[in-house]
């Protein structure tokens, strides 16, 4: 974990390597990608090139809209 600005909350927020965050999602590193893609989840980059999700982003209303979508492709 690292705290770092997120240009998306525009503060400092804690951040999560990708395994973290799908862990605490309980979704697979191809979604957490997806969500990165759709912007629905902030994310930022390491000088090392790692990419660190924003755990607010994550558990918060953008992780609702895509449960939802993702629920609705199901059907």
């Amino acid at each position: 974990m690292a705290v770092l600005f997120c240009p998306g909350c525009k503060k400092e927020m804690e951040f999560l390597p990708i395994y973290r965050a799908q862990s605490l999602a309980g979704v697979c590193r191809a979604t957490i990608y997806y969500w990165i893609d759709k912007g629905w989840i902030h994310w930022n980059q390491l000088p090392s090139g790692r990419r660190m999700i924003c755990r607010a982003s994550l558990l918060g209303a953008n992780r609702t809209d895509a449960a939802a979508l993702s629920s609705s492709l199901t059907r």
